[in-house]
């Protein structure tokens, strides 16, 4: 559930990306059984962001955001496509799709292509890219076990 801290948070640091068509489209595609890939990428924002702020973490909030939000910008339906080695595949595919629509600094870059580590044996350079990674897989066991 998206709270008014993470609109507030979204409209500062990601307007431009929710108000894109093409990651809006991300709502129409199912990530972990009853939630959609959109809404897996807002609750991977903004819980790295909480995380970050509980633990007084210095780190790039707008980045964390912003590559959180692009981290599964594949444009896809897993359910009914099978793509090989999708795990190790889909964070260059986020990543090639991200930068054709956004400008992307280094942080966000690092975001979207290491968030599956150890799975892609890239381990992440920036500490917003470990909280992203971390709460990733901590946001999709959760989604899991809410739908079971």
């Amino acid at each position: 559930m998206v709270t008014v801290l993470d609109k507030t948070i979204f409209s500062l640091y990601a307007k431009d990306i929710l108000e894109n068509p093409k990651v809006n489209k991300l709502s129409e595609y199912l990530h972990h059984k009853n939630v959609t890939r959109l809404e897996h990428s807002l609750n991977v924002a903004a819980t790295s962001v909480k995380v970050a702020r509980k633990y007084n973490l210095k780190v790039d909030e707008r980045s964390i955001v912003r590559g959180a939000l692009l981290h599964d910008f594949f444009l896809y339906d897993l359910v009914n496509e099978r793509i090989e080695n999708h795990l190790v595949r889909h964070p260059y595919i986020a990543y090639e799709n991200a930068k054709a629509e956004f400008m992307l600094n280094d942080i966000e870059k690092d975001i979207i292509l290491k968030h599956m580590w150890p799975i892609t044996n890239r381990l992440p350079k920036y500490k917003e890219s470990l909280i992203v990674c971390l709460v990733d897989t901590y946001c999709a066991f959760k989604e899991k076990l809410n739908n079971l």
